[in-house]
C-alpha cells in the first residue's frame, strides 16, 4: 500500500504531502497512541525528502493535534485512525500558509537584490531609521519578543522600500506576513533562545554596516548570509 494514499492536489505544498504520508503511516497501524515516531532525520531519509520539509510536516501534525513534540525526547503519537485524518484535513483546509523553507528561499532571492539596490539609494534619514530598528532588536531579548520582532520586520521592509518599487515592497510584506502563520509561530516558540537572538542581531548589524559603507555587493552578501543562517537555524532548531 502506498504511504501517501491519495495524491495531493497539484498546488499542495510539499510539507503538506509529507504530513499526509506520516499520518497515513499512523493510520495504517504502524504506530499507536503514545508510540514514539522515528526522529525527523530518520523520517526524512525514509520518505526521501529534505529535513526542513520533514520538520514543517511534523509541526503541522503537532498543530493538528496528531503528534506531540517533547523537547529532548522525541515525537509521540496523540491521535490515531479516522479522527487523526479528519483533524489533519481540517487543519490543512484552513490554509496554514507556506512552510518556512519555501518562504526563506524566496527571501534569499528577493531581499538580497533589495539590499544591493538599497546600498546606493538610502539617504542619511533612511540609514538612521535602520540603526533605530537594530537597536530595538538588540534591546529586546525577552522570551516572547514583541518590539524586537516588529523592528526586525521594519528593518527588512525599509530596505525594500528604498528601491521605490511598489511590487517589490508588496512581495517583501507578503513574505513577512507568512511568518505570522502557525508553522512559523510554533517553530519560533520552540526555538527562541538568547543565543539565537544575539546571532540574528549580529547578522542585521553586518547588513547595516555594508549599507552604511555604500557597498552594494557586500550588502547583498550580508543579506544572503543572514537569511541562510535563519534557514540553518530552522533546520537544526
Amino acid at each position: 500500500m502506498s504511504l501517501g494514499g491519495e495524491a495531493p492536489p497539484p498546488s499542495a505544498r510539499l510539507y503538506q504531502d509529507v504530513a499526509r504520508r506520516i499520518e497515513r503511516m499512523i493510520q495504517e497501524g504502524r504506530y499507536g497512541n503514545g508510540d514514539r515516531l522515528p526522529s525527523e532525520r530518520e523520517l526524512a531519509q525514509f520518505l526521501g525528502v529534505s529535513r526542513p520539509s520533514t520538520r514543517e510536516a511534523v509541526i503541522a501534525l503537532e498543530l493538528a493535534g496528531i503528534v506531540e513534540v517533547r523537547t529532548g525526547s522525541g515525537i509521540y503519537v496523540r491521535t490515531t485512525g479516522p479522527s487523526g485524518s479528519a483533524r489533519l484535513r481540517q487543519f490543512l483546509a484552513g490554509d496554514p500558509g507556506p512552510g518556512p523553507g519555501e518562504a526563506l528561499e524566496v527571501r534569499h532571492l528577493v531581499e538580497g537584490e533589495a539590499a544591493f539596490r538599497a546600498a546606493t539609494r538610502l539617504d542619511r534619514t533612511g540609514l538612521a531609521a535602520l540603526h533605530v530598528r537594530v537597536s530595538a532588536m538588540r534591546e529586546d531579548a525577552s522570551p516572547v519578543p514583541q518590539r524586537g520582532m516588529a523592528a526586525d520586520r521594519a528593518f527588512h521592509e525599509e530596505i525594500a522600500n528604498a528601491w521605490s518599487n511598489s511590487v517589490l515592497a508588496a512581495v517583501v510584506r507578503d513574505l513577512w506576513d507568512a511568518q505570522a502563520m502557525p508553522l512559523w509561530q510554533r517553530w519560533m516558540e520552540r526555538t527562541r533562545t538568547a543565543a539565537m537572538h544575539l546571532e540574528r542581531v549580529a547578522e542585521h548589524e553586518r547588513v547595516l554596516e555594508r549599507l552604511t559603507a555604500r557597498d552594494a555587493s557586500g550588502a547583498r552578501e550580508a543579506m544572503h548570509d543572514h537569511i541562510d543562517q535563519v534557514a540553518r537555524r530552522f533546520a537544526r532548531g
